[in-house]
């Protein structure tokens, strides 16, 4: 009967210090829901930023956004989430996402760092649109850092002639909703970064469904001597009442 309790404990060990079946894990993710009119509106200063409330973005400019555009015209910068898609763009679906409306300079959207230490089969996802006159002086750039920020990998870098447009300063561009999506190595800390620098008041620039993924690290097993340490332990209490 002992040996019987001793096995069965054992196993029992055994069992609970195997390596689970490894599942895929949503390690960020975000497409802008609830989050209606967050952002930077109206004329943008340099060093003017904004958290979203959820904690999971931020927006940062870097120098003082143009109060008249490249033609006179008065702007109003807006960078920030919107719901729907701009009216004129209408094969892009409705719904909240984050938007570069008519920045005039160049306003970054960047993700909250991602611990990803230990995780494998990294993949990165986003939606991103351009529609609007584009010309070379129109920036868009789009990249990503496993190591925290330290160093970032260049996804696209794009302007009005690199995406397209012919260069010159009526030149329709249009990047009908494309997602973008590829695999990563591992790494310990994931960061995404987008930014959209326009000169003129008729380029918009949109992200929506950022989605990190990754399987993580298989947790280590107890070596066998430590597995009949278990075992012995757990069939002390019976060898004890027995004798008694």
């Amino acid at each position: 009967m002992t040996r019987s309790i001793l096995f069965v404990a054992v196993a029992a060990a055994a069992l609970l210090s195997a390596p689970a079946a490894m599942a895929n894990s949503v390690l960020f993710s975000e497409d802008f829901t609830g989050q209606l009119d967050e952002g930077l509106f109206g004329e943008i200063n340099a060093g003017d930023s904004f958290t979203a409330t959820n904690g999971q973005w931020t927006i940062s400019f870097a120098e003082d956004s143009a109060s008249v555009d490249s033609e006179g015209a008065a702007v109003q910068d807006n960078i920030g989430t919107f719901d729907p898609f701009p009216t004129a763009s209408a094969q892009l679906p409705g719904g909240e996402h984050f938007q570069w409306f008519e920045p005039e300079g160049p306003g970054v959207f960047r993700t909250m760092a991602v611990d990803i230490t230990g995780f494998t089969d990294l993949t990165f996802s986003f939606d991103y649109f351009e529609i609007g006159r584009w010309d070379s002086a129109d920036t868009s750039l789009a990249s990503y850092s496993i190591d925290g920020g330290v160093t970032f990998n260049k996804i696209f870098n794009r302007n009005g002639e690199t995406g397209g447009g012919s260069g010159s300063s009526d030149a329709t561009q249009s990047l009908a909703l494309e997602t973008f999506s590829f695999a990563m190595s591992g790494g310990t800390s994931f960061i995404f970064s987008a930014t959209v620098n326009t000169s003129a008041s008729s380029e918009i620039a949109g992200l929506d469904n950022i989605l990190l993924t990754g399987t993580a690290p298989a947790p280590i097993p107890l070596p066998a001597s430590a597995l009949l340490l278990l075992g012995g332990l757990a069939a002390l209490p019976v060898m004890r009442r027995r004798r008694g």
